[in-house]
């Protein structure tokens, strides 16, 4: 499987990445990053992962816009939410546009990690 994570915060994105290769059987070779939307877009032609994680809040674009953004350009990606708040209109509002699940960072559950692959995978 590969997984491209879009993340402005490189400490989250070394985290996502050591659970998803210790606890998620991911190699490292099939994980790619980005710090911003417009990078995460050009990547995911590059490599057409099979799933994004994304964050909510980067700068220049937001949540919504990027889930819009995504699916505009890549109508199969199958994206997962990153927030560190509970923003329940804001994550609620990211899965009305298509994300298919979220997670709260920081991600301290490697099942909860799971359980999100496996809602996105399903879909």
């Amino acid at each position: 499987m590969k997984v491209l994570i879009v993340d402005d915060v490189q400490l989250f994105r070394s985290t996502l990445k050591k659970l998803l290769m210790g606890f998620c059987g991911v190699s490292e070779g099939d994980i790619y990053e980005a710090d911003n939307v417009k990078g995460g877009l050009e990547k995911y032609g590059e490599v057409n992962p099979d799933l994004v994680f994304l964050d909510i809040v980067m700068p220049e674009v937001g949540g919504v816009e990027a889930v819009s953004l995504f699916l505009e350009n890549y109508v199969d990606a199958k994206i997962i939410m990153c927030s560190s708040s509970i923003d329940t209109d804001n994550v609620m509002n990211c899965l009305v546009a298509g994300a298919l699940d979220y997670i709260l960072k920081p991600l301290t559950s490697a099942e909860r990690l799971k359980e999100a692959i496996a809602v996105a995978m399903s879909n």
